[in-house]
């Protein structure tokens, strides 16, 4: 017994050393590695979308509308009848479109300047009190002439009937005529300004002196 005790106070360091160490491995060994909880608390509350949403804007194919309109002119015209055309028109063109004016037209009450709309129908009046007073208009007479546009004694509003020639050149002719006096053949209207051949071949069919 006494050798045990003094191999004891002999060995006291190193036993003091086995027993921490048995004490530090066994620590680890049994709370080091012990699984740890994989559950993770959280916030519940909904993280806001801070990025800017850009609207996608969503382009429409569009067909562009062409607008036709139908008009019926009748009276003291060439060609009376139904015409088609893209856009709104004057009067005055609509007579052009109609072959231009009879000699025995009256369009002193007619504004010219005025737009025509959709399935209008406009009357050229007869300078007669009746178109009844004539048995036919294209039997009114043997000469061709009292189908045409007197370039000599025509006013404004009869001119701009003729193809080509709106109100600028109708004011010419007249403005020609007062400074130079009537003129003496069709062909002489080539002598008013911006008149050339290409557009006296278009009137001169429809014009007399």
């Amino acid at each position: 017994m006494g050798k045990f005790i003094s191999a004891i106070i002999k060995y006291r360091f190193i036993l003091a050393g086995i027993l921490v160490f048995s004490i530090g491995f066994f620590y680890f060994f049994w709370f080091g590695t012990a699984p740890k909880s994989s559950i993770q608390i959280t916030d519940n509350k909904p993280t806001p979308i801070t990025k800017n949403i850009q609207p996608i804007a969503i382009q429409k194919k569009t067909t562009p509308n062409i607008a036709y309109i139908l008009f019926h002119i009748d009276g003291a015209v060439k060609k009376p009848g139904v015409y088609k055309v893209k856009t709104n028109i004057h009067i005055y063109e609509a007579i052009k479109i109609a072959g231009g004016l009879l000699s025995v037209a009256d369009i002193s009450k007619l504004n010219l300047s005025e737009i025509i709309k959709n399935q209008d129908k406009i009357i050229i009046p007869f300078a007669l009190a009746s178109k009844d007073n004539y048995n036919d208009k294209k039997n009114l007479s043997a000469d061709n002439d009292n189908l045409l546009i007197n370039i000599n004694t025509a006013s404004l509003s009869a001119l701009i009937t003729l193809p080509g020639i709106g109100a600028s050149f109708a004011k010419r002719i007249i403005n020609h005529r007062k400074a130079k006096g009537k003129f003496k053949s069709k062909e002489m209207i080539k002598q008013v300004k911006g008149i050339g051949q290409k557009k006296f071949k278009k009137i001169k069919n429809l014009i007399c002196i």
